[in-house]
C-alpha cells in the first residue's frame, strides 16, 4: 500500500492541507 505511505509523507510535508481536510470533514 504505497499510497497510504505517500499520503502520510504528504501530510508531514503539507500540514496545511491536512488542516483543510479536517475542516471539510
Amino acid at each position: 500500500m504505497p499510497q497510504i505511505i505517500s499520503t502520510k509523507n504528504s501530510s508531514i510535508s503539507y500540514p496545511v492541507e491536512m488542516e483543510n481536510s479536517s475542516q471539510n470533514l
